[in-house]
């Protein structure tokens, strides 16, 4: 979308100087800076709002370093490690792998939200801490 955006931009302001630069062509009596002045107008109206907006979100980013470093402590950790997935989601580092390897995962959930059973692509694993449901469900 913003790449459509500049190129309407970018079209429009290139006709409307090709078109200026005719007009003053073909109109000897208006000279071609008379002519221009309305769109440099423009165009310095269109720097001045990027160049305040640039500002703006310098000005925002600093503020956001400076009074939540936290924030930017926590984002700037990474992703966790594979041994602290599995115990929040109570499956093994083997489930972990296969998830990350697969290209299509079903999850299966139980009534309390625990999951059920973990289903890639690469094989059907049931996890660890729901195994005895995993077979019982199966018997079923």
């Amino acid at each position: 979308m913003t790449a459509v955006g500049w190129t309407g931009f970018l079209y429009l302001i290139v006709h409307g100087l090709f078109s200026i630069s005719l007009a003053g062509a073909f109109n000897p009596s208006e000279s071609s800076a008379q002519s221009m002045a309305p769109t440099l107008q423009t165009l310095l109206i269109y720097l001045t709002i990027a160049v305040f907006n640039a500002m703006l979100f310098t000005v925002w980013g600093t503020y956001r370093k400076r009074i939540f470093p936290e924030l930017h402590r926590a984002v700037s950790r990474g992703v966790p490690n594979n041994e602290i997935t599995a115990a929040k989601f109570a499956i093994t580092d083997t489930q972990v792998h296969e998830v990350q390897d697969s290209q299509v995962t079903v999850i299966h959930h139980r009534d309390d939200g625990e999951i059920a059973a973990v289903i890639t692509d690469k094989s059907r694993i049931p996890p660890v801490s729901n195994a005895d449901y995993f077979d019982a469900a199966h018997i079923a």
